[in-house]
């Protein structure tokens, strides 16, 4: 049986949620698939959770959109010949027409969430554009019911959507990690944590502020936030007693082995 051959398009391979994703779908997907990922700009720290040797190949995209760049996109996949051509999110709208200009493959289109500059999905040009370019895919993912409501309402594309959550290694959460040592914490410590990129939609500012309010009423508390990203000087600058950030860490399911209540 011949393996079928995948390629992933993504803007970039850094730290966050889809990322982690696509590493787990690879990480854990059957020998009978070939993966290999295309990012529009470059790869990232997200690259060294992979388990399995791929490649990777980087197109250095600046911002902007380009007909020179839809052509150089098209090329990368007409040169790779992928069966699949799995596409992502708003970044992955350009590479859906690059995919059907460079040859007849078959196109999966997953939505995982919005950002800042369309932070519920209702700006009318892109809903207009992903209307339009869904005639080019032949089945559209969603990792959440409400993503999945969006794309049939309010974008409506006229192909089949399917909800796949994200999916979480158990075993993985076996074991803890003594993170009040680690931080010079009382073995009693109340710890509230939260994990994930460090981003304006992400609300971690709204977090602290809560944060702050229960700290005045329950001093043996602290909040842990994990994760990295454009906002982590930001949000270390609201200097908020009891708050500590930890970076990108590898850890991950030990440390929140240790927390009191996830967030």
């Amino acid at each position: 049986m011949k393996n079928i051959k995948i390629l992933h398009v993504i803007h970039s391979f850094g730290i966050g949620g889809l990322e982690r994703g696509l590493v787990n779908l690879i990480n854990y997907s059957s020998p009978n698939f070939e993966h290999s990922i295309l990012c529009l700009s470059e790869t990232g720290d997200s690259e060294t959770f992979l388990t399995k040797k791929i490649p990777i190949y980087e197109l250095k995209k600046k911002n902007g959109s380009s007909l020179y760049f839809l052509r150089q996109v098209a090329k990368a996949i007409k040169d790779l010949s992928p069966d699949i051509v799995h596409t992502r999110n708003w970044s992955g709208i350009d590479p859906i027409l690059a995919a059907r200009i460079s040859g007849n493959y078959k196109i999966v289109h997953s939505e995982h969430g919005w950002g800042m500059d369309d932070p519920y999905g209702d700006l009318t040009k892109r809903k207009i554009i992903r209307r339009f370019t869904s005639i080019f895919v032949d089945e559209y993912i969603s990792v959440s019911n409400q993503i999945n409501t969006w794309l049939r309402q309010k974008v409506k594309v006229n192909k089949n959507v399917t909800t796949i959550y994200n999916g979480v290694d158990k075993n993985k959460f076996i074991n803890s990690y003594d993170l009040r040592s680690e931080l010079n914490l009382p073995a009693n410590s109340f710890l509230f944590g939260a994990v994930g990129r460090l981003d304006r939609i992400k609300g971690f500012d709204t977090l602290i502020d809560a944060f702050f309010m229960v700290k005045e009423q329950q001093k043996n508390c602290n909040l842990i936030i994990v994760g990295s990203g454009p906002e982590q000087e930001k949000l270390k600058s609201m200097n908020v007693d009891g708050v500590y950030f930890l970076g990108h860490r590898k850890d991950i399911p030990y440390i929140m082995k240790t927390f009191n209540v996830y967030i």
